[in-house]
């Protein structure tokens, strides 16, 4: 099969190795899908749409005016506040001292979540939102004990990210 990029004939022996006992005998055509890469990453306080705000127990949206969102849903998951928690209090800046993002640029992105994880012994877990379903953006792979579930949302190009 000349022509064809050396990867999609490994793709081909590996999948003919697995025992399909199909024979490919030509590539009719090949279609490339290009998409603008938009990766996701959370920054600052938005509004949440009325239908998770006003169907959310336990969602906590915190009120940052920084782009230090995730840093503040860790401090929010580690250091719970019983009154007003989506406000950023003094004890809550306090907190920073114990949590360890060296290295770490914000707003955080989706690479640098592995990092955190090792960096502070937590599983990191972040969802979002495509209309009304919500999805995995990443699941963690780490065995800690402690585990942060955190809610991805994006509207007009601002992200959020809720505890």
């Amino acid at each position: 099969m000349p022509g064809l990029p050396m990867e999609i004939l490994n793709k081909i022996a590996v999948w003919i190795s697995e025992g399909s006992g199909w024979v490919i005998r030509s590539v009719d055509a090949e279609y490339v899908n290009i998409g603008k890469y938009d990766p996701r990453k959370g920054s600052s306080y938005i509004q949440l749409p009325h239908f998770v705000e006003n169907s959310s127990k336990g969602l906590i949206n915190l009120q940052n005016e920084d782009d230090k969102c995730f840093m503040w849903c860790h401090i929010r998951h580690l250091n719970p506040q019983a009154k007003n928690p989506q406000r950023i209090k003094e004890t809550d800046k306090n907190f920073i001292s114990n949590l360890n993002y060296k290295d770490i640029e914000f707003p955080v992105t989706l690479k640098q979540y592995n990092k955190i994880e090792k960096q502070n012994s937590i599983n990191v877990n972040v969802f979002s939102l495509e209309k009304q379903d919500i999805f995995p953006i990443y699941i963690t792979k780490e065995k800690y004990d402690n585990t942060i579930n955190l809610l991805l949302i994006t509207r007009r190009k601002t992200t959020l990210c809720t505890n």
